[in-house]
């Protein structure tokens, strides 16, 4: 069979691959509101790149996720690549969730997203054929068109967290919300005066990355100050952040730019 798999000799060499992805997807399905409109990432979003299929390095048994635009909840399962053939197919297993086979469907309309390096990629193609022999996998699409970001090191996300900052040396804890964050920083949205640039803060978060709540500590300095509005804005830096929780914030950061490429500060 020509097909080969693009590289099914390699597999073993991917497989161990893939498994180092883990950091960066997620294992189970997620959910995020229709009104993220993901599916504009992958079919003419001005922040993202144009690429071909073959610039994401993909190999068989890396991580994917999928999801159907015809959906109601376009909840994100994992799949993983098997193969393809360039331009005519993309092999990919069929999800499951908690054991059960996600009933996908021929000509299903998927958003199908990869991280890749330090990329992250999404793309649009359909549902060509569901199998069930040797295994449960689809045929899609080959993709025309891919796009993606590039994910610096310290790449900031917008979201919305609720956060409790108190002085370093004394002062009672008041609640801000974290307005965009990285694995090095935070812009911080607080009706309450924080302090001035060079000063030091306490930062205490919780964040949700695969299912599993954490808690975020941290010291932390302002670099900058504004007014803005009714509010303060506050860009502060990470310090003394332990390892362990700095790779919890790359992962989320990463985890948001594959679910919300729009967010890319």
């Amino acid at each position: 069979m020509t097909l080969a798999l693009q590289g099914t000799r390699h597999a073993t060499r991917s497989w161990s691959r893939s498994l180092r992805q883990e950091h960066a997807m997620q294992q189970e399905p997620s959910e995020t509101p229709q009104q993220d409109k993901q599916e504009e990432a992958a079919s003419g979003s001005p922040q993202a790149a144009q690429h071909a299929f073959t610039d994401i390095n993909l190999a068989p048994g890396d991580r994917l996720q999928i999801y159907a635009l015809n959906h109601a909840d376009r909840t994100r399962h994992i799949c993983r690549m098997v193969g393809y053939l360039e331009g005519a197919s993309l092999l990919v297993t069929t999800p499951t969730h908690k054991g059960a086979r996600i009933d996908y469907r021929e000509n299903d309309l998927v958003i199908v997203q990869a991280f890749s390096r330090n990329s992250a990629y999404a793309f649009k193609c359909s549902v060509e054929r569901v199998c069930r022999l040797p295994f449960d996998y689809m045929h899609l699409s080959f993709p025309e068109r891919v796009e993606g970001n590039v994910i610096r090191k310290a790449t900031r996300v917008r979201m919305q967290v609720e956060t409790r900052v108190s002085a370093e040396k004394a002062g009672d804890a008041v609640i801000a919300t974290i307005e965009n964050l990285s694995s090095t920083g935070a812009l911080i949205r607080s009706n309450a005066d924080l302090g001035a640039k060079g000063e030091a803060v306490k930062l205490a978060f919780r964040i949700e990355l695969h299912d599993v709540t954490r808690e975020i500590e941290s010291r932390a300095i302002i670099l900058n100050a504004r007014r803005e509005g009714d509010a303060n804005h506050y860009g502060v830096e990470f310090r003394d952040l332990p390892p362990d929780e700095r790779m919890i914030l790359r992962s989320l950061v990463y985890q948001h730019i594959i679910e919300h490429p729009r967010s890319l500060v």
